[in-house]
């Protein structure tokens, strides 16, 4: 370690000593006060300013953070939270000093969205520690998650090393909370750091906190929960919040303890949420196969479709081949043809090269539903189930290369590159010598088709998959050639994986996406609609969903919305995309999640609005500013997505509706009811 870096940490140590109570903080003067609840458009100030936000006028905005009016320093701050620029981050350091608290803590939440590791320092020092004065607890919160986007292993050994923060206090707690998840979905944990997030899932803490620490249970790899498996198993059984549930369900079964299984399984036989058993499932490869199975395999008759098919999933990861038999034999049980398919690609996975002719039979029987089914999106699943095994190439290629439609062709090439991408890795080098250019051969067909899905899932592939295996099959015109015959950006995905595919190739001949702007704009049309609640009301094959529209937050994403809607855009499109207790996702003019229209938007990412509850209604993007007909809603929490994905709307009717959705559940009508707001 150099000198300079040893005095870094040793002033990133003495900060957090500032933060952690040892030395007392000052905070800056208040001398006004600003109503940062809503942004008012019919405020001519936020109008320009959020003009300024859409046209990415940097100089402006920068201008404006210097100004003596509140309205024009806050908003031209909240803007830089939407997308990041190393142009802002002096202007950043300067006005996180700010003598507004409003403004002050949307520069941390700037700060944090920067991403920026320079500026940790800067927001750590804010912390107002002495609990004894009067402080800005919501402030203190947002330091402490902005310090996990942006803070290091010595921050958070400070901060999980601290003496806790008394119950009463659960902005703060909450806040930590935060920062411990955003560490680790950086990477960085400690044991101390998940000690304490098991204190906030097991005990009485706000339920916001204890969501947070559940999720961090759930999604953080390679922590250690062997010694309080008793108390999250204890924990689990008394939980009546779903949404904690869901992490403390996951977290006992990471333990694969044999002392909880009998217990958790007993339990988990009588969970009512889906969405807890599920989350089980996914984690239940830490227990001992032999001691699970049998419960595994009654889920598979389970009444939601979501956990038979989770538990296909675990069947494919885990199953045993030779009593691969007996699953088949659970198919005839099984109500559900999707989750029938996943089975039977489980199934197919675990025969791998070995037992050759059960393999064939099966396939023989896949082949014969794809030639007979009519509807795409099963043809889908049927291509899915079959890339279970690498060995299916010539079939996926002859049947779903060949077919007529083209979100059957995308799923196939999608099929072919997960077999480069996920199966010959694990492959020795013969066997990445003689699969690769076989099935390189049929992905240049499918970049040669002129298709944008399957140009898509080819060019990911091949922009991700070790090139020494191929490089001496790829001509130097196959990329390029491609990218010129799209249009931008309505072929923005495409194009984009093009690029990569040929700059992972070929990197001396750089390629780079056109730097025209075909932005979508709305705000500079009528302002009045800002003087109305909206509500979106969806009828679908499903039934009926009903979300509010956050107007005043993600103007952009939900007037744009608005006008598809009233387009009737959406009539007739369906949900491509379910992932159990995950998303839900529809807006694709192709069906297959890889479609777009001439237009983008951009992305409007707001502290306002976090996704720590189910029901939040999201853009889908393929990147920052990509935004354009695609939406989701999400099934649960799901935190992970905080300051990446807008948020633009909330399910307010018809949660039961989402849950029961599958690939295919289709949009029949959107109507747009507006409400005057009352002043």
């Amino acid at each position: 370690m150099t000198f300079k870096n040893i005095v870094r940490d040793l002033k990133s140590i003495f900060l957090l000593l500032v933060a952690i109570g040892f030395v007392g903080c000052v905070p800056p003067t208040e001398k006004k006060s600003l109503n940062d609840a809503d942004q008012d458009f019919n405020n001519p100030i936020a109008r320009r300013m959020y003009l300024l936000q859409q046209e990415q006028n940097i100089d402006s905005l920068l201008y404006y953070m210097e100004s003596e009016d509140l309205m024009e320093r806050f908003c031209a701050t909240r803007a830089f939270g939407s997308f990041r620029t190393p142009k802002a981050i002096p202007a950043i350091k300067n006005i996180l000093l700010d003598s507004t608290k409003a403004i002050r803590k949307e520069a941390v939440y700037v700060a944090g969205q920067l991403r920026d590791t320079t500026l940790a320092n800067d927001v750590v020092a804010l912390f107002q520690s002495d609990l004894s004065q009067e402080i800005d607890f919501e402030l203190n919160k947002a330091i402490l998650e902005a310090v996990g986007k942006i803070g290091n292993k010595v921050h958070l050994s400070f901060l999980s090393s601290s003496k806790p923060y008394p119950k009463e206090y659960s902005l703060l707690h909450e806040g930590k909370a935060m920062a411990y998840y955003e560490f680790a979905l950086r990477g960085i944990t400690n044991p101390d750091a998940t000690k304490e997030m098991i204190t906030f899932a097991t005990e009485d803490f706000s339920d916001e906190t204890r969501v947070i620490a559940a999720n961090y249970l759930l999604r953080t790899k390679d922590i250690n929960l062997e010694d309080s498996k008793f108390q999250l198993l204890q924990a689990l059984f008394k939980e009546e919040n779903p949404h904690v549930r869901m992490g403390l369900s996951a977290a006992v079964a990471k333990t694969g303890s044999s002392e909880l299984i009998k217990p958790f399984m007993d339990y988990l036989s009588k969970e009512e949420d889906y969405r807890v058993v599920v989350n089980a499932i996914r984690n239940m490869g830490a227990f001992n196969y032999i001691e699970i199975i049998d419960l595994m395999l009654s889920f598979l008759e389970h009444e939601n479709t979501h956990v038979s098919s989770a538990v296909s999933d675990f069947l494919k990861q885990n199953g045993q081949t030779s009593d691969a038999r007996f699953y088949l034999q659970k198919i005839p049980n099984i109500k559900d043809p999707l989750a029938k398919l996943k089975l039977q690609g489980a199934v197919l996975g675990l025969y791998d090269q070995f037992y050759p002719k059960s393999r064939k039979r099966l396939v023989k029987e896949l082949e014969d539903q794809f030639k007979n089914e009519q509807n795409p999106h099963v043809k889908r699943e049927i291509l899915a189930a079959l890339g279970s095994n690498p060995y299916t190439y010539e079939s996926i290629q002859k049947l779903g290369l060949k077919d007529s439609v083209s979100i059957v062709q995308s799923k196939a090439t999608e099929v072919l590159g997960d077999v480069l991408l996920t199966y010959l890795p694990e492959k020795s080098r013969s066997s990445n010598r003689y699969l690769a250019p076989i099935i390189f051969r049929y992905l240049q067909e499918a970049i040669q088709s002129g298709d944008a899905g399957s140009i898509s899932a080819a060019a990911y592939a091949l922009s991700k998959y070790d090139k020494q295996y191929l490089q001496r099959y790829v001509p130097d015109t196959l990329f390029s050639t491609a990218y010129n015959k799209l249009d931008f950006p309505k072929h923005l995905e495409p194009m984009q994986y093009l690029v990569d595919a040929h700059n992972h190739y070929f990197p001396e001949a750089k390629m780079e996406l056109p730097a025209t702007d075909t932005r979508r704009s709305y705000l500079k049309s009528n302002f009045s609609d800002f003087n109305s609640n909206y509500t979106a009301v969806i009828e679908t094959s499903a039934g009926e969903i009903q979300f509010e529209l956050f107007v005043n937050y993600a103007p952009e994403s939900a007037l744009n919305f608005i006008d598809l809607s009233e387009q009737d855009y959406f009539d007739n499109k369906v949900f491509h995309r379910v992932v159990p207790n995950f998303v839900v996702q529809a807006g694709c003019p192709r069906g297959d999640g890889y479609g777009s229209e001439n237009f983008t938007i951009r992305s409007e990412l707001s502290p306002a609005y976090r996704y720590l509850d189910e029901g939040y209604v999201g853009m889908a993007s393929a990147g920052n500013h990509t935004e354009g007909t695609q939406f989701f809603i999400t099934h649960s929490p799901t935190p992970h997505l905080n300051g990446k994905y807008t948020i633009f709307g909330k399910v307010t009717k018809g949660m039961d509706v989402v849950h029961k959705m599958e690939v295919g559940t289709r949009i029949n009508d959107i109507d747009i009811v507006a409400v005057p707001r009352i002043n």
